[in-house]
Order: structure tokens, then C-alpha cells, then sequence
């Protein structure tokens, strides 16, 4: 005789256990196959843009989450939002509570009571049910629940981005359901992929500053040289046409010195 589950001392049917595990297991397989399938894709992208929307595709459009947004920390310390994937009635109702463009905000790392700061701040996994806590000071508890309601949200996560266990960004996903533990693990493994992604990108941008600066310097020794040549050069023609024009000149300088001293001795005759 087979053994049922059962749950609060009720028992669950077989079926529903076997179709249940057999959803789970589906999931954690597609789980795999999006972490395959952006490892490849990552690994020929060298801008954050590229990433950013390849992240927003896995998450959305494939996995079905209800929004995804993907931050970059910039050179001032503050959490700059490079992509926010949503419905288009959520973002302009996102836009119109916040006062402004959404990828003109920037986030200060001082907001801890904002979740996406203190998931980077922590470098920790953090979960919530109310988007507010996602949201907040920025958007007023009354707007993000009306958004909530709106986009049937019932989780939101954030994950920090890390390299050598320093954050250089935070990757946060809205769910319309509960998050199970694999979910979770899958979000903080994908977390991990995008932020090695993001780093290779970031050593290619430098690769590519400083070999721009190389050419910069070799193209401004090059001009020197030019600028040189054409010293020599020009020292050179100053030298020969000198030495050209002293023979003929020295004659001429005879000549009229003659005639000028015939003119003061007054031997210089009127019509001469």
C-alpha cells in the first residue's frame, strides 16, 4: 500500500504530490537551463546595456516573473538603475509616483530602510511581501500598494551583485507567488553568473580605456617626431640657403659699398 502525505492531519492525494514534485522538478530544470543558457550568452558581452537586458529577458519574459530591476553601484556611491522590466501601465504608474524618470533616479547607499540598499549593504538575499519596503522613501506606501495589487505581487527579493565578496550592484525580481527554496537558490546562483558577467565587461571597458590612451600617447610621440623632423628640417634649409646666398650677396655688398663711397668723396657723377 502506497503512503499518502498529509498536511494539517489531512491527507494529500498521490496525484496531487506527483504533480506537485513533477512542477518543481520542470521548474529547477528550466532554473537550469536559463543559468546555461546566460553563461553562453554572457560570455561574448562587454556592456552593462547588453547584460541588463539579457537579464530582464531570462527573468521576465521566460521565467515569468512580474518585474525584474537591475542595478549598477556608479563612482559616487549611489545605486543607479540600468534596467526595469515591467508591464507598461506598472512602469508609467512607477514613473508618474515617483515624480521623475526612473533611470534618472539614484539611490543613495545612506537609505537603509530601502531593501535594494540594505541587500547591497548586507550583501545578503532579502524577501518581503510588501513592494513598499522595495520602493520606499521614493514612492508612498499607498502608491506601491496600489501597483501591488495591480501586478498581483505577492514576493519581492533582492540579491546583491558580488565579486571577491564586494558588491557592485543588486538584482531584484517581483513574483505573483510565494518563493520556494529552490527558487531561491536559483536567483542567488543567477545573481552570481550576471556579477561575474558584469565584471568581465568592466575589465574589458578598462582594457579598452587604456589601450585608447596607448594610441592617444603614441600618436602624440609621432606628432613630436613630426614637429621635430620639421625643426631639423627647417634648420637644415636655413643652413644651406645661407650658405648660397653669402657669395652672390657678398659681391652685390662690394659693389654698392663702391658707389657709395664714390658718393661721399664726390667723384659719383649726377647722371651715374
Amino acid at each position: 500500500m502506497k503512503q499518502k502525505i498529509t498536511i494539517m492531519n489531512r491527507p494529500v492525494p498521490e496525484k496531487f504530490s506527483e504533480e506537485n514534485s513533477r512542477e518543481k522538478f520542470d521548474a529547477q530544470k528550466k532554473h537550469l537551463e536559463i543559468i546555461n543558457a546566460a553563461s553562453l550568452a554572457t560570455a561574448g558581452i562587454a556592456d552593462v546595456e547588453s547584460i541588463s537586458r539579457l537579464v530582464s529577458k531570462a527573468l521576465v519574459d521566460t521565467l515569468g516573473y512580474k518585474i525584474s530591476v537591475f542595478q549598477i553601484l556608479g563612482q559616487d556611491d549611489l545605486l543607479y538603475f540600468k534596467n526595469v522590466s515591467t508591464p507598461g501601465i506598472v512602469f508609467n504608474l512607477l514613473q508618474k509616483a515617483l515624480g521623475m524618470p526612473i533611470y534618472d533616479l539614484k539611490v543613495p547607499l545612506a537609505k537603509r530602510e530601502n531593501y535594494l540598499v540594505r541587500a547591497f549593504v548586507e550583501k545578503k538575499f532579502v524577501k518581503d511581501e510588501e513592494l513598499h519596503k522595495f520602493a520606499r522613501p521614493f514612492v508612498s506606501k499607498r502608491a506601491a500598494s496600489i501597483m501591488q495589487k495591480v501586478m498581483r505581487l505577492e514576493n519581492m527579493a533582492a540579491m546583491p551583485l558580488l565579486i571577491k565578496n564586494e558588491p557592485i550592484g543588486v538584482l531584484s525580481v517581483g513574483s505573483g507567488k510565494s518563493l520556494e527554496d529552490y527558487e531561491i537558490d536559483f536567483l542567488k546562483t543567477f545573481a552570481s553568473q550576471i556579477a561575474i558577467a558584469l565584471n568581465n565587461a568592466k575589465l574589458l571597458d578598462e582594457q579598452k580605456a587604456q589601450y585608447q590612451e596607448l594610441q592617444a600617447a603614441y600618436k602624440k610621440l609621432e606628432e613630436m617626431h613630426q614637429l621635430q623632423s620639421l625643426d631639423r628640417a627647417k634648420s637644415e634649409l636655413i643652413r644651406v640657403a645661407s650658405h648660397q646666398f653669402r657669395t652672390p650677396l657678398s659681391g652685390i655688398r662690394f659693389e654698392a659699398e663702391y658707389i657709395l663711397e664714390k658718393r661721399e668723396r664726390g667723384d659719383l657723377a649726377a647722371n651715374e
